[in-house]
């Protein structure tokens, strides 16, 4: 049995009209007072939007003929819902009066090309519905008109049968559902927090810097006192070997390196004579050296590890930074640290949030800062002016990303959830339920079908920065590993150096006594057993001595006193 595609959809559909027209039924929230606020008497009754209507009445009629039933939608700018391009340059009043004429929603790329263009998610919206064909107008300035005034105005100006609708808006508050009626959500987005990003966890710009920030201050500290110990070994062995023996020190730094062989090829080629106070000295320490390169590897092997493993947590991770108070909580001297969009839906939530229970009827004289426009809110932040702004999730990364670099904005987390607010359309009471419910239809397609996602995920995957904030290795997590297995090798190498000298002065004052010691009189006597077995050796021996005798001496007689007391042994019996 065959369905019918149609039948797939029919439930998700049933269900977005459902909920569509309980949103229509119930336009106000059950929690406010619909008395409470009256555009008419209000301050801010929109007497500074859309001021060419005033003057050149006749290019709206098509706003309120009932021959026509083609909505007006009214935006303002809000990035990246409303991009306006070089926006400055309306402040003109011939710029502003001609963008506030209508045109056509979803024939938006061409128009006012000269000062800009304009764009945004809000019309890429209008080209995948209905709404294509009805007319868009811009509200006005922020100084002139805000999005709680042009509600006001759309409210006031139904009465004279103008079919209005602001678009781009961020839904979801009471006071504007009392006269309204919301669409369908196009989208949601969260209220954040975004404010200077402190310098000593920020992304670092510098090749150098990046280099040093792995470790902080404190593990860098570490590993050049360690360092410093494994220098002051080696120079003073080293120095010692140069200056009291006569010796090369590149010789003594071969030795130290592990190359015995190239330490008696240069001993030989510098001093042009026999190696045998290198390789003594190379005998001496070769334990306290194993000692010291063991030690030396551990410390080459631990930075190598937590290095690595910083730097891809410096490439990698991504962290933001948090707010230490709660936001509910904040004292009234804190909140003079914030600006927040003049007179819009975010104050309004940001004022019941942070003043709720503390004081009413504060009216203009709020403690925040106040900004005309999001862009000036970032403006103020990134300059010093205040230190945070408030402001919508999907606003916040685009402004971010087009206002600032990474390493000077970011986004705080905070322990309280602010809001969440439904992007979409809000229109007043003169626009049909017949021609809301079709645009309502065709919103809640493009959230069925995930294309209002991807349109949105377009503009972040654009705008987004990411935040990179470096984590370093602190000098706990350097210090354990280096005392296990640094320090003990080490220390172990200056003991050994400390017990062998201790021992040699021993020994020296045994012979000096006339006592031979027992590792040379040892040295004799296996020296004896094997000559004793080994007359053919013995006889070899004999005659080389005899000859470097007469070399030096003049004759063939050898001197027992002058055999060498190290531990060679020299058959008397030559």
């Amino acid at each position: 049995m065959h369905h019918h595609p149609f039948q797939s959809t029919l439930p998700f559909l049933a269900l977005s009209l459902l909920l569509i027209t309980l949103a229509h039924c119930k336009p106000a929230s059950g929690n406010f007072d619909c008395t409470q606020h009256n555009p008419r008497a209000s301050q801010n009754n929109g007497k500074g939007c859309l001021r060419n209507l005033n003057i050149n009445r006749h290019l709206y009629e098509q706003c309120r003929s009932k021959d026509s039933n083609v909505t007006c939608y009214i935006f303002l700018q809000e990035p990246p819902f409303i991009n306006l391009d070089r926006v400055q340059l309306w402040n003109s009043s011939d710029a502003a009066t001609q963008l506030q004429k209508p045109f056509e929603c979803g024939d938006f790329e061409d128009q006012f090309l000269h000062v800009g263009g304009i764009g945004g998610i809000a019309f890429e919206t209008h080209k995948l519905t209905s709404s294509r064909n009805d007319l868009c107008m811009w509200g006005g300035h922020s100084d002139d008109c805000g999005f709680n005034q042009l509600v006001d105005y759309t409210h006031l100006m139904a009465d004279e049968g103008y079919r209005f609708a602001v678009t781009g808006l961020l839904l979801e508050l009471p006071s504007r559902q009392c006269f309204h009626h919301p669409s369908a959500a196009l989208t949601d987005s969260a209220v954040i927090i975004v404010g200077q990003k402190d310098a000593s966890n920020g992304v670092v710009q510098g090749p150098f810097e990046q280099l040093i920030r792995p470790f902080d201050w404190g593990a860098w500290g570490i590993f050049g006192g360690v360092l410093i110990l494994f220098i002051i070994v080696c120079f003073t062995i080293a120095v010692r070997f140069h200056w009291f023996r006569g010796r090369s020190l590149i010789t003594a730094f071969f030795i130290f390196a592990g190359e015995r062989d190239e330490a008696m090829a240069h001993e030989a080629n510098v001093n042009h004579h026999n190696n045998d106070d290198a390789m003594a000295f190379a005998t001496k320490y070769g334990l306290a050296m194993t000692l010291f390169r063991m030690a030396l590897l551990a410390l080459i092997a631990i930075f190598a590890l937590f290095y690595e493993v910083a730097v891809v947590n410096f490439l990698f991770q991504q962290q933001n930074q948090s707010l230490s108070k709660p936001v509910k909580r904040l004292p009234l001297a804190d909140l003079k640290h914030f600006s927040v969009l003049r007179g819009s839906a975010l104050e309004n939530v940001w004022n019941a949030t942070v003043l709720a229970g503390r004081k009413d009827n504060w009216g203009n004289d709020l403690p925040w800062q106040r900004c005309p426009t999001a862009t000036e809110c970032v403006d103020w932040t990134k300059e010093g002016k205040t230190t945070y702004m408030v402001t919508f999730e999907i606003v916040g990364k685009h402004l971010l990303a087009q206002k600032t670099e990474c390493s000077e904005l970011t986004v705080f987390k905070t322990k309280d959830v602010l809001y969440h607010f439904n992007g979409g359309w809000l229109y007043n009471k003169a626009v049909s339920e017949e021609r809301r419910m079709q645009v309502d239809r065709e919103l809640v397609g493009l959230r069925i079908d995930g294309q209002s996602r991807k349109l949105v995920d377009s503009y972040l995957d654009e705008y987004t920065c990411e935040e990179n904030i470096v984590l370093t290795i602190g000098p706990t997590i350097i210090l354990i590993p280096c005392l296990i297995f640094v320090l003990p090798p080490l220390a172990c190498s200056v003991l050994v150096l400390v017990l062998w000298k201790k021992r040699r002065r021993r020994e020296s004052g045994a012979v000096g006594h006339g006592v031979l010691p027992s590792s040379a009189h040892d040295s004799n006597k296996r020296f004896e057993e094997d000559s004793s077995t080994d007359n053919s050796s013995s006889d070899l021996s004999c005659v080389a001595i005899g000859s470097l005798n007469k070399r030096f001496y003049g004759d063939d007689t050898i001197d027992s006193s002058s055999a060498d007391l190290t531990g060679v042994a020299i058959d008397r019996r030559c």
